[in-house]
């Protein structure tokens, strides 16, 4: 694969087409993965439109539609496909035993976009950071929750179905987000100081949301489960 290419060669974001073939609602983001240029999103991006889908490519400033061809809720995926547009770079799946917690990750996602009346400006934003441990939550996310991957940065609205991938190239495809971590809002620490007023006071802290990613190892199962 030639090195020099940028995610928005193969991520996109996803919207509703409308009757005559028009762009719809924004809906999230898409990743274009190896070898058969699948699209890859979360369901729960599709489940939000109950009509036809489509992809905008920027550069062509052009809608195409897409095609479902699997939908799982237990797995929060789904594989799209498209007839009419080839996109001119691929993102590979990374093997299970590369991904580790020490090294750099990023997110290319449409969290971004901004939407006003029927007008959507479609912006694509970076995330860089790492995966700051690995999470078994089943009893909320289903066979998703098998090793998820927890980020150091939060996911906006629209990143869901965003790619996180190694953050130089060669970009191999690392998980899915699909959600922030429940405890986002929890207090971290509470600080007690003196105020103007030489008073004892105290100041709760939270935490910054951190995304979760949907590990890689369920889109190569659910791309088997398509080929079978």
């Amino acid at each position: 694969m030639n090195e020099t290419f940028t995610p928005s060669d193969f991520v996109v974001p996803i919207v509703g087409v409308k009757d005559g073939d028009s762009c719809g609602p924004f809906l999230g983001t898409g990743v274009f993965v190896c070898p058969d240029a699948y699209l890859i999103t979360c369901e729960h991006v599709l489940s939000q439109w109950k009509g036809r889908y489509g992809i905008v490519v920027e550069r062509e400033s052009q809608l195409f539609p897409v095609e479902v061809l699997v939908r799982s809720d237990e797995l929060d995926l789904a594989v799209l496909n498209t007839k009419v547009y080839r996109p001119p770079h691929l993102l590979p799946l990374e093997e299970n035993r590369e991904i580790t917690l020490n090294q750099m990750v990023m997110c290319f996602e449409y969290g971004t976009t901004v939407v006003a009346g029927n007008h959507i400006h479609f912006a694509p934003a970076n995330r860089l950071g790492n995966v700051t441990r690995f999470r078994n939550i089943p009893e909320r996310y289903g066979k998703a929750g098998d090793q998820m991957l927890e980020l150091s940065f939060p996911a906006l609205k629209g990143a869901s179905g965003a790619p996180v991938m190694n953050w130089s190239p060669p970009f191999k495809l690392w998980g899915i987000v699909t959600a922030n971590v429940g405890y986002e809002f929890m207090p971290a620490q509470i600080e007690t100081f003196v105020d103007d007023k030489g008073e004892l006071s105290e100041e709760t802290k939270f935490y910054l949301p951190q995304a979760l990613a949907i590990h890689v190892k369920h889109v190569r199962m659910l791309l088997e489960h398509k080929s079978a």
